[in-house]
């Protein structure tokens, strides 16, 4: 359901206290590339791991809000990551109030709505948009899968939309099907974050969100 309304779960003093920052990110795990697909291009979709930066760091958290392109087979050169402190937290013991924060402000998509999918060849590609709680949260990036069924909820996360501005950047084209068969579509990256999102036909349309 809807997450209750903040205050409600944590003290705004405690909400306040809390930085968000956009942190590089360097480590990923490959989820589909066109290797053995007749493709003019060649592209790659891969989800950020080690994200959990282990014992040492229970006031720290990075958040997968979508995966990233690459072009070419290789993995994204540059990425980022959205990363939550609690700079007054404890760094080895649970924290609830950041368990909280992330609940609140950070919630898990209800669903995913399928957005474009590849089917053929050694491995399927399959482009999912995750649909937020309410509309007081935002989405970043799309999340892919190599088959037909939906990624789980907690895969990827939604932002609170107060935090997001329109991207300044010309959207860059990772991949694109042409020289395939098939519904064309088109991978983007959108913003120097390296998130990515798929367009149905070969040019970028501005409708997501």
């Amino acid at each position: 359901g809807v997450p209750p309304p903040i205050a409600d779960l944590v003290p705004d003093a405690k909400i306040t206290r809390f930085e968000v920052t956009i942190r590089p990110h360097t480590s990923w795990k490959l989820v589909w590339s066109s290797q053995d697909l007749p493709t003019r291009r060649e592209g790659s979709v891969w989800a950020p791991e080690k994200l959990d930066s282990g014992l040492l760091a229970k006031n720290v958290a990075s958040l997968c809000c979508g995966h990233y392109g690459g072009r070419g087979l290789d993995p994204p050169s540059a990425g980022y990551v959205v990363q939550v402190t609690d700079p007054k937290g404890s760094s080895t013991f649970s924290n609830k109030d950041l368990d909280a924060v992330l609940l609140m402000m950070c919630p898990h998509p209800v669903r995913y709505r399928r957005v474009w999918a590849k089917e053929g060849g050694p491995r399927g590609l399959y482009v999912w948009q995750p649909v937020p709680p309410s509309t007081d949260y935002a989405v970043l990036g799309m999340v892919a899968t190599a088959g037909p069924d939906p990624p789980p909820l907690p895969a990827m996360r939604c932002v609170y939309r107060g935090w997001v501005v329109p991207a300044p950047d010309t959207p860059q084209l990772v991949w694109d099907d042409s020289g395939s068969v098939g519904q064309p579509g088109s991978l983007w990256q959108a913003s120097k974050m390296g998130l990515v999102v798929v367009t149905v036909g070969l040019d970028w349309v501005d409708d997501h969100g």
